[in-house]
């Protein structure tokens, strides 16, 4: 009686041939077929992402869960508000968010209509950071005429801020009343 192998002989070059090279094929084609859905931002949205310039260092240890609160409040118009001048008297702003927090930070921004504003973000300790960007048709895009502070990125629907901390002894100053 004749012993019949029923284990099919595929060499290497089959298996790949048949088996990987067409799952591969069905993977990809489903990856370049639903990328721009899945990666697309949405409109009416702001992507706020956070970092601090002391992340590195052992004072920033001491903020809760390792998070310094942060508000993004969006002010209708350029305000004028820089590290050189004492803080204005503030308007109400449009929207604010609290609290963000270090990283990613995606904000509904649909409530509001189209038109120049002021990003603002604040945070005990830190300097404030002043963005201005135009909604347009339901999406932030950059202000032509902004530049941003070094370190910090403003592209469609997106802010990279570097928010920088005020120097310890300026703090000592300013609660002294000096």
């Amino acid at each position: 009686m004749a012993q019949h192998d029923l284990a099919p002989n595929l060499s290497g070059w089959k298996v790949v041939l048949f088996i990987i090279f067409p799952v591969a094929a069905v993977v990809g084609i489903g990856f370049i077929a639903l990328a721009p859905s899945i990666t697309a931002k949405r409109s009416g949205h702001l992507y706020v992402g956070i970092r601090f310039d002391i992340e590195s260092t052992v004072r920033f240890m001491h903020y809760n869960s390792g998070n310094p609160e942060v508000t993004v409040a969006i002010y209708p118009e350029p305000m004028g508000y820089s590290r050189e001048s004492p803080p204005p008297v503030m308007p109400d702003p449009l929207l604010s968010f609290t609290p963000a927090r270090r990283g990613k930070n995606i904000f509904d921004t649909s409530a509001i209509p189209d038109g120049p504003y002021v990003i603002l973000l604040t945070s005990p300790a830190f300097y404030p950071l002043e963005i201005e960007m135009d909604k347009v048709d339901g999406e932030f895009i950059p202000d032509p005429t902004f530049t941003p502070p070094e370190g910090n990125r403003v592209m469609t629907q997106f802010i990279g801020a570097l928010i920088k901390e005020v120097p310890v002894e300026l703090r000592r100053i300013a609660r002294q009343g000096i």
